[in-house]
């Protein structure tokens, strides 16, 4: 999957993103990967997400999307998670399981996975009818997001890189 179509997540979900980047500092394989500039403030920038769009839906039954990630470790936080989500051709929404960012998985490459067949989605709802339709995906995306218990105010700025999207 080509990550030049990433774009920084609409809604809330993008609120803390303040650039997207080709990188050849960092990579998974090959010669780059897709840097994420965050900005993350508890309370009014807690989400910092990007996402690429389908030209035509695509049916994922049956397929887990993968997704490495380098996440800098200033990005750490109190209670900071990622999360894949993914967007219906209706515009309903689903996140996957909150992945806590801990010292195991910060400066390093992690593999993060969605299996659409048993999502386990922490959250589903959204367009007409309220249910997300896994024949019909119009976008997919990865988040890094302040949980609850950070405190009010918490601020964290640096970045995260993207590489070896499949599904």
């Amino acid at each position: 999957m080509e990550l030049q179509g990433c774009q920084k997540a609409s809604g809330d979900d993008g609120s803390a993103v303040i650039g997207v980047s080709q990188d050849t500092t960092k990579a998974y394989k090959g010669n780059g990967s897709l840097k994420v500039d965050v900005k993350l403030i508890k309370g009014t920038q807690e989400k910092a997400g990007v996402e690429v769009y389908f030209a035509e839906p695509v049916d994922m039954t049956g397929k887990t999307l993968t997704i490495h990630m380098y996440i800098d470790p200033n990005l750490k936080g109190t209670n900071n998670g990622i999360q894949i989500f993914a967007k219906d051709s209706d515009w309903s929404y689903g996140a996957g399981p909150w992945i806590n960012v801990s010292d195991s998985n910060v400066g390093t490459w992690t593999e993060v996975t969605l299996n659409f067949d048993n999502p386990n989605w922490s959250w589903a709802g959204g367009g007409s009818d309220g249910q997300l339709d896994i024949t019909k995906i119009k976008a997919i995306g990865i988040k890094i997001l302040m949980g609850g218990n950070a405190p009010a105010g918490e601020t964290l700025e640096g970045s995260y890189w993207l590489d070896s999207i499949n599904y």
